[in-house]
């Protein structure tokens, strides 16, 4: 009777405890590339970043970044213009 209880409360504490878990917010910010803007230095892209917006939901992404886009990787040798939800996204 003892071992059955002692599952039964364990069951129930484990049930109680995973919804914290699967509704926790996600670790990384939701990011979005600014089309078709591209740049050969990064100093281009960062003086144009605060003057580019989105078409579209652009008060859910108030963030910017300039990102290498590297050939070694697939990338076009551009620097891009990225708006994120987060300051670090």
């Amino acid at each position: 009777m003892t071992k059955a209880l002692f599952a039964a409360v364990a069951l129930a504490g484990a049930v109680v405890a995973a919804p914290a878990v699967v509704l926790a917010p996600p670790a990384h910010a939701d990011v979005t590339e600014v089309t078709p803007n591209k740049y050969a230095t990064k100093e281009a892209c960062q003086a144009d970043g605060p003057n580019v917006h989105l078409q579209h939901n652009d008060a859910a992404y108030p963030y910017w970044a300039c990102r290498y886009s590297n050939p070694a990787d697939g990338g076009d040798g551009y620097w891009h213009i990225w708006n994120a939800t987060t300051q670090n996204g």
